[in-house]
């Protein structure tokens, strides 16, 4: 790996051309286009119900897909190759839009049904149904989304996107926000609210992420009153942890709220307390019993004066505090103005303000509330009667006028599990990404099997520390090595895969440190080492999909490039007239603008290596012929070079030296599997298993 600075300084420009490579379409680029809203509720109509795709059953996961060698490969343990290669990154973004569904589940947002059609509307003029003529069910149908998740994900969408305008006092206009203005919000947020954890260690199996923050228990318990929660009875606990008991309520969306089963108080059909489980408070609360059930949750604070003393139950309203003559009134908890009765000697003054006896600041006032009960009295009154008095203020809730317990905080979590991951991509792959992670996966086996074959067992302890290291060499909290592996186009999955390969063939190769081949090495690959860079601009024509077969079209987009070419090379300046044709051809909405400019890159990098090796084969103002990558076609004007830099990257500086020798070492390791690991692999299945029969 390159040393933390040089990463450092690299990952922004490398971060900026992976973007630049994909062709990505900016919904902001041109005016979004709106169905009328009657026809979005009609449209909303004949897709409601719509299933979506199911996640195979165990045992469909546990049927077998393909023999290496003779030894399975499950479903599952293909899904689990797709969930690292694939869908881990997802995971934090995952996790941020969890935290933006929290937050509006905190304000108790609300949006109405015509706010929602609205939402959908933006929906579909986003996915440019209208230009296409298709309707909400066919592009449900085409991105195996069930109605419920759609559902679920236009109203959170539709929530956050009314809390942000809010907060920020944005206009309330019909387009969308962007993306990243969302992703700030997000992050301000978490800011000491929630606690996100991505440590497999130390989450439940099968979870991948989770989110937590606290609410009281009264907003908890008006919240399960209000929505459709369920119970669920599973161990909330991290592995090997000892935690109390319990009670886990949930909703389809994700969102669990964990209840600690402890006692609490609880009137007996014969108008006793006793102690009951906070369980059977949860479950009478939840368990549907006719229209007429009283399910008020009350909050209120229990007001003590000394022992032998009535205690007194006071509404949990808010009183106002004033600091000085100028300053505005500020709304404060009553409770917050009982202890500073009880503390500071708060008086009644004659203006019906509470302050010390001299008249000192701050001054409160209180509401005209009222307490209900045997002898009914305004609040103002029950105060008098607790002047001069020691008072403690306990904050608690009644449930459905039978159970009481303290006003504590209790944990909302949101998490992102296995499942939740695989039916969020479920479907939306392509067949190539089947075949990426199976092959992958087989080759991983072969591997396997011949480290067993050769007695060689992995130091799993020696791999993990390597991770530590290199995680711990790259801790910005910005530019991680996550970040800068993704910025390379590589991923942490693979990464340490290779890691655990490369200790495996270590032991069998070892690691030759011959000086002549190592310099030899550096000077075949001076261009890598020396950090050479390419300054390039490109016009993109991307494949588009047969609507026949549903495979890209490579050809078609050639043809396009070739037309493009044509006129591009009849101009006597072809450099000249490169970025207007690129502003006009180019499928790359990110550089298309810029007359297609990438800015400098290196030869190894998030780059295809068909597109970085026409690059550096240019001389400053020379345009390539038609190269091919998986993006589709390109044609490259180079507009400047920046030759290695021996001097500065020399053979004998110590950072240089040490990557010579890593992806050295490395390329011995390459050269080994390819000799030595075989892959004979029979397919089973496999088709049947995928979703839709793919």
């Amino acid at each position: 790996m390159r040393s933390r600075a040089t990463c450092f300084l690299l990952v922004l420009a490398l971060a900026t051309v992976a973007r630049a490579q994909m062709p990505l379409a900016d919904p902001q680029e041109e005016p979004l286009r709106f169905l009328a809203l009657d026809e979005v509720r009609a449209q909303i109509e004949t897709a409601r119900g719509l299933p979506g795709p199911a996640l195979p059953d165990a045992a469909r996961r546990a049927e077998t897909v393909a023999l290496v060698n003779g030894e399975q490969i499950t479903l599952d343990e293909m899904l689990d190759e797709m969930l690292g290669r694939f869908a881990a990154p997802l995971v934090p973004g995952l996790l941020n839009q969890a935290v933006m569904q929290m937050e509006t589940v905190k304000r108790g947002t609300r949006i109405t049904e015509d706010e929602f059609v609205e939402g959908v509307q933006i929906f579909l003029a986003q996915k440019r149904s209208i230009e296409e003529h298709k309707t909400l069910r066919e592009v449900l149908g085409e991105s195996q989304l069930s109605w419920r998740t759609f559902e679920r994900m236009i109203t959170d969408q539709v929530k956050v996107h009314k809390e942000v305008r809010a907060d920020l006092n944005l206009p309330a206009r019909k387009e969308p926000l962007n993306p990243f203005l969302l992703q700030i919000w997000a992050g301000q947020k978490l800011q000491g609210q929630y606690s996100m954890n991505l440590d497999a260690a130390k989450l439940p199996p099968g979870v991948l992420g989770e989110v937590t923050t606290t609410r009281a228990a009264s907003a908890v318990l008006a919240d399960l009153a209000a929505a459709a929660y369920r119970l669920e009875p599973v161990s909330d606990a991290a592995p090997g942890a000892a935690a109390a008991p319990l009670v886990v309520v949930a909703t389809d969306g994700g969102l669990h709220y964990r209840i600690p089963n402890v006692p609490i108080d609880a009137m007996q059909p014969d108008g006793t307390v006793a102690p009951t489980p906070a369980a059977a408070m949860v479950e009478a609360l939840l368990t549907p019993d006719g229209a007429a059930r009283d399910r008020t949750v009350e909050a209120y604070l229990r007001v003590r004066t000394g022992e032998g003393e009535p205690d007194f139950a006071l509404p949990s309203v808010a009183a106002t505090r004033r600091d000085d003559d100028q300053s505005p009134a500020v709304s404060v908890p009553l409770a917050q103005v009982l202890e500073a009765v009880g503390k500071q000697g708060l008086v009644f003054q004659p203006d019906g303000t509470l302050r010390t006896a001299a008249g000192a600041w701050p001054a409160y006032t209180l509401p005209a509330a009222w307490f209900v009960g045997p002898q009914p009295a305004g609040l103002v009154a029950i105060v008098q009667q607790l002047l001069g008095k020691p008072v403690t203020v306990e904050a608690r809730v009644r449930v459905m006028r039978r159970f009481d317990l303290p006003d504590v905080p209790l944990a909302m979590v949101s998490r992102i599990d296995r499942d939740t991951v695989l039916l969020f991509s479920y479907g939306k792959l392509e067949a190539v990404h089947y075949e990426e992670a199976l092959g992958s996966l087989a080759r991983f086996r072969a591997a396997r099997q011949a480290f067993r074959a050769l007695k060689i067992q992995v130091d799993d302890k020696a791999v993990a520390a390597l991770i530590d290291a290199e995680n711990a060499r790259y801790n910005h909290p910005l530019f991680n090595r996550k970040m800068i592996l993704e910025a390379q186009g590589k991923s942490e999955f693979d990464e340490n895969r290779r890691l655990w390969l490369g200790n495996g063939v270590d032991q069998i190769i070892g690691n030759d440190q011959d000086e002549a081949k190592l310099r030899a090495y550096y000077e075949a690959n001076l261009l890598h080492f020396g950090r050479a860079t390419v300054d390039a601009s490109h016009i993109l024509c991307a494949p588009k999909k047969d609507p026949k077969t549903g495979e890209l079209d490579y050809a078609e987009a050639r043809r396009r490039i070739d037309r493009i070419a044509g006129e591009l090379f009849a101009h006597p300046q072809p450099a000249a007239i490169f970025g207007d044709l690129a502003r006009r051809y180019s499928d790359d909405a990110m550089t298309a603008k810029s007359g297609g400019n990438l800015g400098p890159f290196q030869l190894r990098g998030p780059m295809a290596r068909e597109f970085t090796a026409a690059a550096f084969a240019l001389r400053r103002g020379e345009i390539s012929a038609p190269v091919r990558t998986a993006y589709g076609w390109h044609l490259i004007l180079c507009l400047k070079r920046e030759e290695p830099d021996r001097a500065k990257y020399s053979f004998e500086d110590a950072d240089t030296r040490a990557l010579v020798e890593e992806e050295y070492q490395q390329e011995r390791r390459d050269a080994w599997l390819e000799e030595h690991v075989h892959v004979p692999m029979k397919l089973e299945k496999l088709a049947a298993l995928l979703p839709g029969g793919k």
